[in-house]
């Protein structure tokens, strides 16, 4: 049997689904490979609240690779993240009104050296700029 038919992991908030969080369902082909893809609905607007707010991630055997679009600033910033073996929280301060999309593809950790043609030892617990582990061979 193929393990991603019988191993389903999970996040913190598992039954998360609103215009801020949404998970999707990758096509057959690319099931054995990647958890979910997921992200934000559409672009939303941070307002400037000083409000700081904390969320926790727990290890859940997967890698992920975020892209955040920053429409306010026209930028785009990404991250890969690395499977992760200890719980650690996040803390967003909204000290600026943006508007922002977000999109990211969690893998399952045994099939990110497909796509990387990486070793992934030095991962763990650990964030890159996704072009340190994956893009190499992309001429743009």
């Amino acid at each position: 049997m193929k393990l991603h038919k019988i191993y389903n992991p999970i996040i913190a908030t598992p039954f998360a689904c609103s215009d801020n969080y949404k998970e999707f369902i990758p096509c057959d082909a690319l099931k054995p490979y990647i958890r979910c893809f997921w992200g934000t609905k559409k672009p939303v607007n941070q307002e400037k609240t000083y409000i700081k707010t904390n969320g926790i991630v727990i290890p859940d055997t997967c890698m992920d690779i975020i892209f955040h679009i920053d429409f306010t600033n026209n930028r785009i910033h990404n991250s890969f993240c690395g499977i992760n073996d200890r719980t650690f929280s996040t803390t967003n301060y909204n000290d600026t009104e943006q508007t922002m999309f977000s999109f990211a593809i969690r893998f399952y950790a045994w099939s990110v050296p497909v796509f990387s043609e990486e070793k992934m030892c030095d991962t763990r617990n650990a964030h890159f700029d996704v072009g340190y582990h994956f893009l190499k061979n992309i001429i743009l």
